[in-house]
């Protein structure tokens, strides 16, 4: 979609055999000044701008031993331009120019508490299904 407007140059609602309403939106177009949109392309015109440009949320977690145990660190927001994290337990906030640096970060920051090495999970993905045996 691309705009009928330069305040959503990306977004438009194409209109097609709509005789008067058409020559409508054209005046609105060089004006616009008047309503673009009814309220329901509107609508649906923010909501996929907010989705297009929503970051991408991801956590990082960490693996102890040989993969004996893990527990989440953080969770961040991978932006077109920059990552923000922020650890589970509060008081530590992280700027980063990639999700995989804000990840080596946490590695190193946390070796001395026992921590193997540190995961990058997009949370977006669809999750693995694990079948866990029982012990006999």
């Amino acid at each position: 979609m691309t705009s009928k407007s330069s305040r959503f140059p990306e977004y438009r609602v194409e209109k097609q055999n709509l005789g008067a309403d058409e020559e409508r939106v054209k005046e609105s177009d060089e004006k616009a000044t008047s309503a673009v949109w009814s309220p329901e392309e509107f609508a649906a015109v923010v909501r996929r701008l907010a989705a297009d440009e929503a970051p991408r949320l991801f956590a990082i977690v960490e693996e102890y031993g040989e993969a004996e145990d893990a527990r989440v660190a953080g969770y961040g927001l991978a932006y077109a331009d920059r990552v923000e994290v922020d650890s589970v337990e509060g008081g530590f906030h992280l700027c980063s120019q990639s999700p995989d640096s804000a990840r080596a970060l946490f590695e190193v920051s946390s070796r001395s508490a026992g921590t193997r090495r540190a995961h990058l999970v997009w949370l977006d993905e669809p999750a693995v299904e694990l079948r866990v045996r029982a012990s006999t």
